[in-house]
């Protein structure tokens, strides 16, 4: 090919001007920037491939601009860059047809090459092809040979060809080191270059710190050379000017930087690129996903990449597909759990949660596909049904702290002691004192073995409403709720409650207990509320457990307008060890039991029946006695088959595993991975959210509307044009003139805490309304 870095839609600009391949004699050389990279033999097949996973390497360019560059597909160039990363040189060689798998080696002759391999160092395949054929009469290939003794590191692979050209220096970057081919020695044969990947790696880490760098002010002085083409016509775009639909979700920038969103994801994933994209492009792009109302990963298609783009500074954003094989190499890590309590951290650093008192509770979690996984109770619907748990701890002003999702196989009961001691842990880390906390959960968590390890391990108060209730509330008469309390709820209005207490409560199984009775509603509803702290005052009790539906309403929230319910994949993993289950046989001779128990007690109502009926007449004995006689035939023939059954029981075992019990069906469970990652970005967008509205409500007084009004200024679409190093977002008019006046407002507070964009540009943020 001779020069193809032109672009015929625009006449006399070339396109890829930065890299240029082309034909000088029987030569094929690459230039960067105008001075030649690397060069070699206009036949030679293994070196443009080297060319172009070094370049992608390096972060000089793009798959696409070096599909286009080097005229091939760019799902060659995909592939080159792959398997440049995984087997480094060796991956890029042209392989050789037929079979290539070490089994087709019989292991007898495998031996044969081994030993005469360790009887004979440092000799040629066709020696070890004569002593074989001397000691055991046995004819191998010298292929076979080869390929056993590179197997088993007696050789290294042999790259045959003609000796290659090192690359000459380069443009290079302050701090940065060009990554070196090595050369070919004489023989044609070079060693596997474990380094060499090692070396890619490590200047990919470089190249992506140099991309992180806010030029600033500064961005214009530091030459073409700085940016890639791509990022020059993104750079054109905004200095012309341009719409998008999702430029409001720029307001969110001054937040994302304040409570440090892209930094708390980079201090726990270690991905720093993925198909072109760095970590923060990527996760900002699953955030701005939910602030825009994607419901799923698949539901991203719909969206308009161009205007997307300008969220993370790129031209485009990523497609579904990226994002999919992104949160899958996130799964990898197994880091969901950890990257949720350094969420947690700078809730609390911040002061985005406040420490103290925690609302704990467990949300059903449906699902509704064909893997075979444990099932739990669905309060709502009250059925069982296949399903995972959320458990959620989040603070008195609903603010989420932490959260675990795990398999209905783990109960509230058993996550409560498990979250406080997280949440503990986390406090300790950013150094808030280990001060007495305060639980507030419902009737799901009673447990007199829970209240105990209150008192023994977790140095916790719990506030619970008493379970059993019902059963002494007949003796409580009305003259004993001497006592009320105002309860403040967030939206709705106060409600005055009437209690008393009742100190001397004994709680079978765990002991004494304070309760306090509590009445309200026009039904004066009672109810009762347990607590192991007798210090706490009554009013402050009340008011916990009474504004706990405050937990309820988040949840609410998250599921409708966060769609915490969504999984992005399911991945399913074989328990290790299965489940024992009650026998399916056991169950259905039981089952077969408790019918025949219902015809045995039938039988003996109707003769007694019988006898009733003939008291007011003439009894006629004989016919009573001939029932009699049927009756008692009938009754000892049912005791005989239940009989009977009794000794099937007993021949077979009361548990089997649960595999066992449906005929090789095996029990699995998922690997909530992907979803805790993508469920930590979401809680994080409904904070950052709710930030947002405690500023917007200075402006808006109307606080059921302000989430609503928010979603207005967000969605409505802007205007954004680069001048200088100031990117104004210029969002369209509001009809509305109290919308109007708050969404001014907040964009001149937000332009007090000088905002400046989160991709490689830095770029000064300026808010205004038309």
């Amino acid at each position: 090919m001779e020069n193809n870095g032109k672009d015929t839609r625009f006449p006399g600009w070339e396109l890829f001007k930065k890299i240029q391949v082309i034909k000088v004699g029987e030569e094929q050389k690459v230039l960067l920037e105008g001075r030649l990279y690397m060069s070699w033999a206009y036949k030679d097949r293994l070196s443009p491939r080297v060319a172009i996973a070094q370049l992608y390497k390096l972060g000089l360019a793009t798959q696409k601009e070096l599909a286009e560059v080097f005229d091939i597909h760019v799902n060659s160039v995909y592939n080159y860059t792959s398997k440049f990363e995984r087997d480094g040189i060796i991956g890029l060689l042209d392989q050789q047809p037929g079979p290539k798998e070490p089994w087709r080696i019989a292991p007898e002759a495998r031996f044969m090459i081994l030993e005469a391999a360790f009887s004979n160092t440092d000799i040629s395949y066709e020696k070890i092809a004569d002593l074989i054929k001397q000691k055991w009469n046995k004819e191998i290939s010298i292929s076979s040979i080869r390929s056993v003794l590179i197997e088993n590191g007696f050789r290294s692979l042999p790259i045959k060809g003609q000796a290659q050209e090192s690359p000459t220096d380069l443009f290079k970057r302050k701090g940065e080191k060009q990554l070196e081919l090595r050369d070919f020695k004489d023989s044609g044969e070079i060693s596997d270059p474990p380094n060499l990947a090692q070396e890619a790696e490590e200047k990919q880490i470089d190249c992506v710190k140099e991309d992180e760098i806010n030029p600033g002010e500064n961005f214009k002085k530091m030459g073409l050379s700085f940016y890639s083409p791509t990022e020059r016509i993104y750079l054109n775009r905004l200095e012309k000017g341009a719409f998008s639909a999702y430029a409001g979700g720029l307001l969110f920038i001054p937040l994302l930087q304040q409570y440090n969103f892209v930094r708390t994801i980079k201090r726990v994933i270690d991905i720093k690129t993925y198909e072109g994209y760095t970590l923060g492009q990527l996760c900002l792009t699953l955030l701005y996903c939910d602030v825009f109302g994607f419901r799923s990963v698949e539901n991203f298609k719909t969206v308009y990449p161009e205007e997307f783009g300008i969220l993370i500074g790129r031209s485009l954003s990523p497609s579904i597909f990226t994002i999919r094989r992104f949160l899958h190499k996130v799964r990898k890590l197994k880091k969901g759990e950890q990257l949720m309590g350094e969420f947690g951290k700078e809730y609390l650093t911040s002061g985005l949660v406040k420490w103290g008192i925690l609302y704990i509770d467990a949300h059903f979690l449906p699902y509704y596909g064909i893997c075979v996984i444990s099932m739990g109770w669905h309060g709502v619907r009250q059925m069982p049904m296949k399903e995972s748990y959320n458990f959620m701890a989040i603070d008195d002003k609903f603010n989420p702290l932490i959260f675990f999702i795990r398999p209905s196989s783990e109960d509230l009961i058993k996550k409560i002691p498990e979250l406080i001691l997280k949440a503990k842990d986390i406090a300790k880390e950013v150094g808030i004192a280990d001060d007495k906390l305060i639980v507030v959960f419902d009737r799901e968590g009673y447990s007199a073995e829970l209240f105990r390890e209150f008192n023994d391990k977790l140095n916790a108060t719990f506030i619970s409403w008493a379970k059993y209730f019902d059963s002494w509330k007949p003796k409580i008469k009305e003259e004993q709720f001497d006592k009320s309390v105002v309860v403040n709820y967030e939206a709705q209005k106060s409600e005055e409650i009437k209690y008393f207490e009742a100190k001397d409560r004994i709680m079978k199984k765990y002991g004494k207990v304070w309760a306090i009775v509590i009445q309200s509603g026009r039904k004066k509803k009672q109810s009762a509320i347990y607590t192991n702290d007798w210090e706490l005052e009554a009013d402050l009790i009340i008011q916990l457990i009474c504004r706990r539906w405050g937990q309820e309403t988040l949840i609410k929230t998250l599921r409708l307008d966060h769609r915490i319910d969504y999984f992005p994949g399911y991945e399913s993993e074989e328990l290790e060890e299965q489940p024992m289950v009650d026998h399916p046989g056991v169950m259905k001779l039981k089952r077969t039991k408790a019918n025949l128990a219902k015809e045995l007690h039938k039988l003996k109502s109707g003769f007694a029946d019988i006898l009733l009926d003939k008291v007011s007449e003439e009894i006629n004995w004989r016919e009573v006695e001939e029932k009699k006689i049927k009756t008692l035939a009938d009754i000892q023939t049912i005791k005989t088959q239940m009989s009977l059954i009794d000794l099937e029981i007993d021949k077979l075992p009361e548990k089997v595993k649960f595999d066992e019990a449906h005929k090789g069906t095996k029990l699995v469970e998922f690997d909530y991975e992907k979803k805790r990652f993508l469920d930590c970005i979401k809680i994080f967008s409904y904070t950052i959210q709710k930030k947002a509205c405690e500023v917007l409500s200075k402006y808006y007084d109307n606080p059921k509307d302000v989430w609503q009004i928010l979603g207005m200024i967000v969605r409505r679409g802007a205007e954004i044009k680069l001048k200088g190093n100031i990117l104004t977002v210029k969002l369209k008019k509001f009809t509305n003139e109290v919308v109007e006046y708050a969404a001014r407002h907040l964009c001149e507070e937000l332009n007090e805490m000088a905002p400046i964009t989160l991709d490689k540009f830095g770029f000064r943020l300026q808010y205004e309304v038309e």
